[in-house]
């Protein structure tokens, strides 16, 4: 698979998630140097459909739930960050609290008391245990007093204050409302060395902010594992692509697909037909990142399960039809 992003297109019961998984995940498996990782939404009797093929391939699922039964993810872990450092740390951060949200964006108040807490979390345990997301809520109480803001108007303090605050309480609903998935230090469990690795998230629940975020952080988990695991070829699948592809988590996303293919890590994902044919569809603009590999500009592959549609009426592109 040459190209960075693939969505595979069709009907629902087309078959895009069974062609995914024999062509584009298990049969490269075979491959030396070659693995994968997936975000599996698909529930099968309590677990991903991923789920036997990962054991088939000595690995057992990395499962999520929100009843603090499954595995933990820690915001500030050193490998997610690795490469990007504390910016990548609060990119992070703000996407998170970004989705916590419903989609609501920080303003530029917040997003300071945000960086001024990740800051002061990160010297306060520069030379100790790794910091948590709980280490960062009482930072973000108390911006004012960070030396940075000595000068400013006590107005301004406290505006920045408030800030804080709002981002505070926004982090407590959220670590209250999924207790056991970002409230402590990673779970051992979390491991991507194996050939395949399956983030079973198919027990989360579809609305809410618990898939996105999961599929953010362990978007840059994959990252910052590639960045130490040089010469690998890791495809990775987003199930329900769309998380990945909209909203704040497709801006970590874009930041990271050129790197991604220099590192040998293209994705793809299941869409149903429909959507993806509008040229606004946030799926259709992800799989067309901008390239100098071919001449139309233009490095995604849409493969189509299914012939339902006429293929003159398919945008243009790199396509394969599959009937």
């Amino acid at each position: 698979m040459s190209s960075p992003n693939v969505v595979v297109m069709g009907d629902v019961g087309s078959g895009k998630s069974s062609f995914i998984k024999t062509a584009l995940v298990a049969r490269p498996l075979i491959m030396a140097k070659r693995r994968a990782t997936v975000f599996d939404k698909k529930d099968r009797a309590g677990e991903g459909e991923y789920s036997e093929l990962a054991r088939a391939f000595g690995a057992e699922p990395i499962k999520f739930t929100d009843d603090g039964t499954g595995t933990r993810l820690n915001l500030l872990d050193p490998m997610i960050s690795h490469g990007t450092g504390a910016s990548g740390q609060l990119r992070l951060l703000k996407v998170v609290t970004r989705l916590a949200r419903n989609d609501t964006p920080l303003n530029e108040w917040e997003e300071e008391a945000l960086r001024s807490a990740l800051r002061i979390t990160l010297a306060r345990f520069e030379d100790g245990r790794v910091p948590t997301l709980a280490d960062v809520l009482p930072a973000l109480a108390s911006t004012t007093a960070d030396s940075d803001y000595a000068q400013h108007s006590p107005q301004a303090r406290d505006k920045l204050h408030q800030a804080g605050l709002s981002v505070q309480f926004t982090l407590n609903t959220l670590l209250d409302d999924y207790a056991g998935l970002l409230d402590g230090e990673t779970s051992k469990v979390v491991d991507l060395a194996h050939k395949l690795t399956s983030w079973d998230i198919s027990q989360l629940p579809d609305d809410g902010p618990s898939v996105p975020i999961v599929m953010a952080i362990g978007h840059m988990w994959l990252l910052g594992r590639l960045r130490n695991d040089r010469g690998w070829h890791t495809t990775c699948v987003y199930e329900e692509g769309w998380h990945i592809a909209a909203g704040p988590s497709a801006s970590l996303a874009r930041a990271n697909q050129k790197l991604s293919r220099g590192l040998g890590s293209p994705t793809c994902s299941p869409s149903t037909r429909a959507p993806i044919f509008l040229p606004t569809h946030p799926v259709w603009r992800w799989c067309r990142r901008p390239s100098r590999s071919t001449s139309t500009g233009r490095a995604g592959t849409r493969m189509r399960c299914g012939a339902s549609r006429p293929s003159t009426s398919l945008p243009s592109g790199r396509t394969t039809l599959r009937s």
